[in-house]
Order: C-alpha cells, then structure tokens, then sequence
C-alpha cells in the first residue's frame, strides 16, 4: 500500500515539475466554436477553448471572448499539451524602466525567485533572467534571499532582469 501511495506521490511531482510556461501568442479566436490558435515558436496549436484554462493577465479566470488575434500570452504546457493560457499585459502596461521589488522567496529545487513589485509577484527561472548583483555585475540565484530589495526590468509583465538594491 505504500509503495502505491509512493508511486502516486512520485507520479504527482513529476508531472508538476514538466510543466513549462513559455510566450506565445494568439493566432486566430473563433468563439462559436469555443477554439483558438495559438503560435508557439513555430508550431501552431489549435484547442479546444473547454479544455484548456484561460487567464486574464493578473491571473484571474477569463472568457475566450477575452481573447483575440495578436494577443501575447503565457502557455503553460504539460508534457506535449498546453493546459493554461494566460493573457500577458498589453504594451500600454509595458515597463521598460525598472521598478522597486522585493524577493518574496527562493525556490532552489526549481532555480525560481518569486519577487513582488507593487501588487503583483512574479515568478522567474533564473536561467531564463539576466540576474545582477549590487553594481550589476551577473551573480547567481545563490545571491539573492528572501527580504531582499531589488530592481525588477518587465517586458509584457515577464521579468527580464533582477538586480540587488540593498
């Protein structure tokens, strides 16, 4: 009975750790059909709109009719299916300047930093952000703690650069 449980449990991280969140954007949305095209590097996927859980950009739960062609998004995939499309802020919302923030936490076994600016808390792959130190140098996620204040660089409401303030 334990070695079931332990399989399950076994089954439940591995699955939770496949999934990757990636940009993409919006091809086509047809609503009386309930499906939409998203572009993914270069493969497109057409999907059933039932299936697949819709986001607007501050994470709330969104109507494909929320959705049209050109819009960015997150797709977040499971294996080889996509499972979550979230909205990414339109350009009106884009930050090119860095804000204040602050790292809300690490998350070493997934190389991930979770950082807060205003109300909302972003997560980032280290590998997938430029990370600098105090004098902008790149530094590692190793540098960075819990409490600490930093400069957060968005584009499209993805982090793009951390950089330790204090």
């Amino acid at each position: 009975m334990f070695r079931n449980i332990f399989l399950t449990m076994a089954g439940l991280v591995l699955a939770t750790a496949a999934a990757t969140a990636q940009r993409a954007s919006v091809v086509s949305v047809d609503t009386e059909h309930q499906q939409i095209v998203v572009k993914l590097g270069e493969a497109e996927y057409k999907l059933d709109a039932t299936k697949v859980t819709l986001l607007d950009s501050e994470g709330k739960a969104a109507k494909l009719a929320d959705f049209a062609a050109e819009d960015k998004v997150m797709a977040t995939m499971t294996g080889s299916q996509i499972t979550t499309l979230q909205k990414l802020a339109s350009d009106r919302f884009l930050v090119a300047n860095p804000t204040d923030g602050k790292v809300v936490r690490i998350i070493a076994d997934k190389d991930q930093i979770v950082v807060r600016c205003g109300e909302s808390e972003h997560t980032a792959e280290a590998n997938k952000v430029k990370l600098r130190d105090r004098k902008g140098n790149p530094t590692t996620l190793a540098a960075f703690a819990s409490g600490d204040r930093v400069s957060v660089t968005l584009a499209d409401g993805v982090v793009t650069v951390i950089q330790r303030v204090d």
